[in-house]
């Protein structure tokens, strides 16, 4: 597992959040124009293995990126 993940943070001036996951093949420039459009303050991730975050050494499953997003949000 890493935490070492690629991430756009937009500040705004709300006092939330949102995170913003892409989907499989895809990174996080497929969100920034979604990200654009919410009241809130925006975080997109690259899960590991897309767009800029590192490359995967072992194949993953899905708990393994549930896991990466846990260390990186904790």
């Amino acid at each position: 597992m890493t935490s070492n993940l690629a991430y756009t943070y937009n500040k705004k001036d709300f006092d939330s959040t949102t995170l913003f996951l892409h989907g499989w093949g895809c990174n996080q420039n497929y969100m920034l124009p979604i990200s654009n459009l919410k009241n809130s303050s925006s975080l997109i991730i690259d899960l590991p293995g897309f767009g800029k975050s590192k490359p995967l050494s072992v194949p993953y499953e899905l708990d393994d990126y549930v896991e990466d997003i846990l260390l990186f949000l904790l």
